[in-house]
């Protein structure tokens, strides 16, 4: 489906309508500045077309018979793969409505009322209502050459609505660059930079659980679309392999293995390990202290303490590429322990830019409410130091500790966040800063994201702003921002557990969803070979067509597994990115498998069905035309056989024509589930079309030239979205 011929760059129809409004309101109205709150009509203009479409079709039982019977069954995603090109006759245009406008702007509202106010605007005396502002812009972007290749319906509607219909050589345009080449560009308009993204972050003798799902998954996508669109990517897995609990698990390692340098054990299950190793540290006093003294050995480099950590460090790297490798993840790690020897730089760094405004020390024998008392005392005379604009370092009793408000939190008391321990130790807040310098003056980063739970917002936030006050960076010319998200929940709205309590393990939860799906593949299959011996046995096939059937729809071992993984692991990616990131993420194994609505596997069989119908196509039409080689001579041609003359096909070319658009949406937000909308959309719309639209007709071949255009079109979008979310798809389901 492929070819050598790169696409042209998509142009994003929002995008360029924006430009025509926002020149339409600098020229009418020079005092504006505002937002011209122009946006996509979402108000079911598509859903209402769609009911009267079925209101007006004609025929009503009699249609079951031929072409509607087939057209709904392609709807269904159990469709047989012999049936999808033995699509309806194109609708009667009495019985599909007119498509709708897309867009609505609703500024000359906000207009109407500024207008009163200005009482040096000479021509407030020509606007009496929203409708006359509306009427203005109107008759302002008519004046506009380029406003017809962009709209070819502009209409104001009260109380001072602007509606706005794309227009059909715009579609052409976008879907000839798409079905020509058999890929998809990126918008014109997006300008790379190198971006430093941070997620997954599991850590280290710790199994991937539930609670790493989120941040591995929407990571990923984000990855996939910044690359997309030419951005630099540093992915960076900032994962936990450092600090006290690694004491812990040395002195256990040399105590299960005293041997372990010359024969390195197979540690094949190292949550048990952990767990053993848990609790001598907290039973057994001689071996706590045997712990701690092992993490200043391997802050001190100890050569043996550093083959026990690598060793152990390495078990855990192994079974997170499995997870990966599952999951289609690719991430680079750079962990805690990549930044321990710049740490003392780093507070030093601290030192100099941020001024010490106190020091407070407790008396050996001072009792503690009146230590209390003094560290209040002097904790609010820091406070009071301490600004969004000005952070401070104050000392207690020998720690060093970093005032910083934080800006989502003006009003709240300032965090004070300890750099260095009174024993001369750092902390993870010092790792922090050491990451933040290190990936803006070593990698160069002009966009840092930081994909962790929404629970860290607090401590991120201050980390950025500290970072500010150190002088690492100005808010100005770099972007550096968190990406949160909500927790994994149950169907009980609690967070996701085993019936046990214990947190889920990633492992398990791949697996049962890989179960799960093999089980709906092969029961889809058990249902479509039993539909074609119902046919055989009806007389609505001959021997011969029904072992052909047979033979198309017969899927091998390998084809299943496959097909189950990627069903699998999809709906798990996919229940996951559909949901605002922002909010909680309830889990439901029942939803994700579910055929109907937006899940991966409506999705999943509604891309199979489309590679279906070009399959099936492509052999229907083998006499008259070879279609591979029209797809390869298209390129040269820009696909010029495309044409969009039916509402149905125009409002499918409207639907993959947004993909622009929304990735630029997605790059502003981060918020990847506007791309599953987008396939949702897709799917639905291409039903429409699909329902409506013969696709092949062996007595007009030009129509059919059009139409596979059109579905290699749509394919080729719905491959590439799938790609940017990292959920795998096959051609057969």
């Amino acid at each position: 489906m492929s070819d050598s011929t790169m696409p042209q760059p998509m142009t994003s129809m929002l995008g360029s309508l924006n430009m025509l409004v926002n020149r339409a309101l600098s020229e009418l109205f020079p005092f504006y500045t505002g937002d011209n709150s122009l946006n996509r009509d979402k108000t079911g203009a598509a859903k209402k077309a769609k009911k009267k479409g079925k209101k007006g079709k004609k025929g009503g039982k009699k249609g079951k018979k031929g072409g509607d019977k087939a057209a709904a069954e392609a709807e269904s995603p159990d469709s047989p793969a012999a049936t999808p090109v033995e699509a309806a006759p194109a609708a009667a245009s009495s019985g599909v409505p007119e498509r709708d406008t897309e867009y609505k702007c609703s500024v000359a509202l906000r207009l109407n009322a500024m207008i009163k106010k200005q009482t040096d605007f000479a021509d407030a005396a020509l606007y009496k209502s929203p409708l006359d502002v509306a009427n203005a812009i109107a008759a302002k972007l008519a004046e506009y050459p380029e406003t017809e290749g962009v709209v070819d319906k502009v209409e104001v509607v009260p109380p001072g609505f602007i509606n706005f219909r794309v227009a059909t050589s715009f579609l052409v345009r976008e879907l000839r660059n798409i079905a020509g080449t058999g890929k998809v560009a990126p918008p014109a308009e997006v300008k790379p930079v190198k971006v430093v993204i941070d997620f997954s972050s599991p850590n280290i003798a710790k199994e991937m659980h539930v609670g790493h799902l989120r941040s591995t998954i929407i990571g990923e996508s984000i990855s996939r679309i910044l690359e997309f669109c030419g951005f630099d990517v540093a992915r960076t897995n900032h994962v936990g392999d450092w600090g006290t609990q690694f004491g812990m698990l040395i002195a256990h390692l040399k105590d299960e293995h005293p041997n372990f340098v010359d024969n390195p054990p197979n540690i094949s299950d190292l949550q048990a390990f952990y767990r053993a190793a848990k609790a001598r540290f907290d039973a057994e006093p001689d071996f706590t202290q045997r712990a701690y003294s092992e993490v200043v050995a391997l802050q001190s480099r100890s050569e043996e303490s550093l083959k026990a950590w690598n060793l152990i460090c390495e078990v855990s790297r192994v079974e997170f590429q499995r997870i990966y490798d599952r999951l289609q993840v690719t991430t680079h790690e750079k962990g805690e322990s990549f930044y321990h020897d710049q740490l003392a730089d780093t507070v030093e760094l601290i030192k100099e830019r941020i001024p010490l405004v106190g020091t407070f020390t407790s008396g050996e024998d001072e009792d503690a409410e009146a230590i209390k008392e003094r560290r209040d005392a002097f904790a609010a005379e820091v406070a009071a130091q301490t600004s969004l604009d000005n952070s401070v370092l104050a000392e207690d009793n020998g720690a060093l500790c970093f005032w910083i408000v934080n800006p989502r939190e003006p009003n709240a008391p300032p965090k004070p966040l300890i750099v260095q321990k009174a024993d001369g130790g750092y902390t993870y807040a010092t790792t922090d800063f050491a990451a933040l310098k290190y990936r803006l003056d070593v990698e160069k980063a002009d966009w840092i994201l930081y994909v962790v739970d929404s629970g860290q917002a607090s401590h991120l936030e201050c980390i950025y702003k500290g970072g500010q006050h150190m002088g690492l960076f100005s808010a100005d010319d770099k972007r550096v921002e968190h990406v949160g998200f909500g927790v994994v929940v149950g169907e009980d709205g609690k967070k996701f557990k085993t019936r046990s309590g214990d947190v889920v393990r990633l492992v398990d939860l791949l697996d049962t969803a890989v179960e799960g799906a093999e089980k709906l593949v092969r029961s889809k299959l058990d249902e479509r070979l039993a539909k074609i011996d119902e046919q055989l046995a009806a007389g609505e096939l001959t021997e011969e067509e029904a072992a052909a059937a047979r033979e198309a729809e017969s899927m091998d071992d390998a084809e299943i597994r496959k097909a189950s993984d990627a069903i699998g692991h999809g709906c798990i990616k996919y229940a996951d990115l559909r949901c605002n990131r922002l909010n909680n993420y309830m889990f439901s194994f029942e939803r994700m498998l579910d055929t109907r609505g937006n899940t991966a596997v409506y999705l999943l069989y509604a891309y199979a069905r489309m590679c279906s119908i070009l399959r099936v196509g492509t052999e229907r039409l083998s006499s008259v035309l070879d279609v591979d080689a029209f797809f390869a001579a298209s390129a040269a041609t820009g696909a010029a056989d495309l044409i969009l003359t039916h509402p149905s096909e125009q409002r499918l070319a409207f639907t993959i024509a947004r993909f622009a658009e929304e990735i630029e949406y997605v790059l502003e937000t981060l918020l990847p589930s506007r791309l599953c909308e987008l396939l949702y959309d897709l799917s639905t719309a291409f039903s429409e079309f699909y329902h409506h639209c013969k696709v092949v007709d062996l007595d007009d071949i030009e129509v059919s030239k059009s139409r596979l255009l059109i579905v290699r079109a749509a394919l080729t979008m719905m491959a590439s979205t799938f790609d940017l979310l990292g959920v795998e798809y096959v051609g057969r389901l």
